[in-house]
């Protein structure tokens, strides 16, 4: 595991590692802001081409998970919900407890929590599907929002792995979840809202997946800024209406309505 600490990057760098699953920490050091990747060795030269001077080096397997659990802290996911890591934080209906793994949603991401506040808003009594679910964060939160029933899936085992570990810690195992990609999806299944977290260039991809499913809501982060025109006309259609969009840092969510809702 290669571990790389930098003070400045350059455009790019954020999608890259949205794209790779890489959480960025930042974190204040002597007054000045540093960041912190952990990554594998197949990922690093392509990471340094966005970093000014990094300072590189090798962290122990046995001991790089621990290391980069010690930049976590606990936060605000929407105004209502917050993400814990502690279970003596713990709040039945107004905290989600999250055991960590590497890339997969802790909460701090400026994309899990544009996601999260936009399926707040429309998701109570509705049936949720979450493509992507990573840590399943979206999908306790939605459930924690008054969802009359949760799905979600993901096509990495690993991840599939650690939402099931935070479903038990967040008495959420009513939510289904499985292994699989898109095509693991039953087409007789509807749902009336879909949130997915995933790069712009993979939603755009899905595009025709997500319009088969044909729900009340479409819910997409992962977009940055500057994508933001181009995902809106490429993803323009006659079936949904924009009806809100909320920024974050550098990224955007967006939530589409069906037009004859």
């Amino acid at each position: 595991m290669i571990e790389i600490r930098f003070d400045r990057f350059s455009d790019g760098l954020l999608e890259l590692l949205e794209e790779k699953g890489i959480m960025l920490i930042e974190d204040d050091f002597d007054k000045k802001v540093m960041y912190s990747i952990y990554c594998e060795e197949e990922d690093k030269d392509l990471i340094m081409n966005f970093i000014d001077s990094p300072m590189v080096k090798v962290v122990e397997e046995t001991g790089w998970e621990e290391k980069w659990k010690e930049f976590l802290r606990p936060g605000n996911l929407t105004d209502r919900i917050k993400y814990i890591f502690d279970s003596k934080d713990f709040v039945r209906g107004e905290t989600i407890l999250i055991n960590p793994a590497l890339a997969f949603g802790t909460g701090n991401h400026p994309t899990t929590q544009l996601a999260a506040t936009l399926l707040e808003e429309v998701c109570f009594g509705k049936k949720v599907l979450d493509v992507g679910c990573g840590s399943g964060i979206l999908s306790i939160a939605a459930k924690l929002s008054g969802a009359s029933s949760v799905y979600g899936f993901d096509n990495d085992s690993t991840a599939i792995k650690n939402t099931k570990e935070n479903l038990v810690l967040n008495n959420s195992e009513d939510i289904i979840i499985w292994a699989g990609g898109v095509e693991s999806l039953k087409s007789l299944v509807k749902f009336d809202v879909l949130v997915a977290n995933i790069i712009s260039s993979v939603l755009i991809q899905l595009k025709d997946f997500f319009l088969g499913i044909d729900p009340q809501y479409f819910i997409f982060s992962g977009i940055l800024k500057d994508e933001m025109d181009y995902f809106l006309k490429t993803f323009d259609n006659e079936m949904f209406l924009l009806d809100r969009y909320i920024e974050k840092d550098n990224w955007v969510g967006i939530r589409y309505r069906r037009k004859d809702d």
